[in-house]
């Protein structure tokens, strides 16, 4: 019997060993498994930064863009103002002028009065034509920023993507 309980002893210590084998084997793919799963979380981590940091350059590209394009605005809208103040004064003037011209001297003869008339309706014609021009000017350059505002993208994804560390 002792020889059978050595040999089962044996045995038994050989299947312990295996066990112990396969155990170790199976500690080492786990922890190969970890690892994997460490690595690509680290790899996603770091994509995630890298798109963070695309965004967070597009999103300062667009505000400095939109602040140039206010400050233009700003220059453009001053601008306007000052062009419309000189416009105004100049209009004070002709109006002044032009009720001058059309009072003429107490003593003038009825052909310088008609005279005057006919000066004044060409002034009045060529005003009316050059203000019909400036509408029809005005209403197409209009009708081209309708066009452009209804062409122009709005909220489209960003399909630029960032280097990535992933493959």
């Amino acid at each position: 019997m002792n020889w059978l309980q050595s040999k089962l002893s044996l045995v038994l210590a050989l299947l312990l060993a295996l066990a112990v084998v396969a155990v170790g084997v199976q500690s080492l793919r786990l922890a190969a498994m970890h690892a994997d799963v460490a690595q690509r979380e680290q790899a996603h981590a770091e994509a995630a930064l890298l798109y963070a940091e695309a965004a967070r350059q597009t999103e300062q590209a667009w505000a400095k863009k939109l602040q140039e394009v206010q400050h233009a605005r700003d220059a453009e809208l001053a601008r306007a103002h000052r062009i419309g103040d000189g416009l105004r004064t100049d209009r004070e003037w002709l109006r002044v002028d032009t009720a001058s011209f059309a009072a003429g001297p107490a003593d003038d003869s009825a052909a310088a009065c008609r005279e005057r008339a006919a000066t004044l309706g060409r002034l009045l014609d060529d005003a009316l034509r050059t203000a019909a021009t400036i509408a029809g000017s005005a209403e197409q350059h209009a009708a081209d920023v309708r066009a452009l505002r209804a062409s122009w993208p709005v909220n489209e994804p960003h399909n630029e993507k960032p280097p990535s560390t992933l493959q």
